[in-house]
């Protein structure tokens, strides 16, 4: 994370230049630009984006999204699959103070603007192929794959038994999400569609990324398993990004969704990969 370089803001400048450059093809995705000939390691001038508070769209009480509601969950989560599993180049500073909702007067849906980018992150190869394997995990249901990642999330694991851990973990994933044995061939069709992300799982229960990584918090602090800062942050990011795409649309199944965008990155690669540390 590159939270060293907020005192100088020539770096959040940079910050903008490498979303705008990610995002360019995204109509309804928008970054401020920096004013480059304004821009000093103290003051930041970047251009004006008109927009409302992404929470005057959240969904209030027992009401149903709109077609623009939906719009917006589903851009928002496209914005942070790209960064994580495209673009290997995050905002690790994602809340709905720094997300605006634009209209534009040609437009019938709104765009989200996304402000606020001095702290990003960018993965190494051995942290991304582990957040890689973690989330995939995650969508396939496979309990045992998740705990070998989080233990992955550090060098060295001294004080934690593994085999307690993983038993406790894969216990609660399935106690969220029972773990249905297939029998007939189309079941075993459907089985293995949905392992590797090609085919739809049934529908989670909305939540289910804040209530699954609750438990293994839980875990991780009674096993004394050790994390790495990067994978805490991606953590983070990742249930902040579902409560924002939960809160506009309760009935948007992130983990499903994020199924095709797995199977784009497991073809095509990251575009960026973080250097090794000196």
């Amino acid at each position: 994370i590159n939270a060293e370089y907020m005192g100088d803001l020539r770096y959040e400048a940079d910050n903008l230049d490498v979303f705008n450059e990610n995002f360019k093809s995204s109509y309804y995705i928008t970054f401020p630009k920096p004013v480059r000939e304004l821009v000093t390691e103290l003051v930041l001038v970047e251009t004006k984006c008109d927009g409302v508070p992404i929470k005057n769209y959240f969904v209030k009480g027992a009401d149903e999204s709109s077609p623009i509601q939906q719009h917006l969950a589903h851009q928002g989560t496209d914005l942070f699959l790209q960064m994580i599993l495209s673009d290997n180049f995050f905002h690790a500073d994602i809340h709905p103070g720094n997300i605006l909702v634009g209209t534009r007067p040609e437009d019938t849906l709104p765009h989200l603007v996304m402000l606020d980018v001095g702290v990003t992150q960018t993965l190494t190869r051995q942290e991304r192929d582990v957040a890689y394997h973690f989330l995939r995990g995650i969508l396939a249901k496979d309990w045992h794959m998740v705990a070998e990642q989080v233990l992955k999330m550090s060098d060295k694991q001294p004080w934690c038994d593994r085999e307690r851990f993983i038993a406790d973990i894969v216990e609660h994933g399935e106690r969220l999400l029972p773990k249905h044995v297939p029998k007939t061939p189309k079941e075993y069709f459907y089985h293995y569609g949905r392992k590797f992300g090609l085919l739809s799982h049934a529908r989670k229960q909305n939540g289910f990324a804040n209530d699954f990584c609750e438990g293994m918090f839980h875990a991780i602090q009674r096993h004394r398993v050790k994390m790495e800062p990067s994978y805490s942050s991606l953590l983070l990011s990742s249930l902040m990004m579902e409560h924002l795409s939960n809160c506009v649309d309760p009935k948007l199944d992130v983990v499903l969704y994020s199924a095709p965008w797995f199977v784009s990155t497991a073809l095509k690669g990251p575009k960026r990969l973080a250097g090794k540390p000196q």
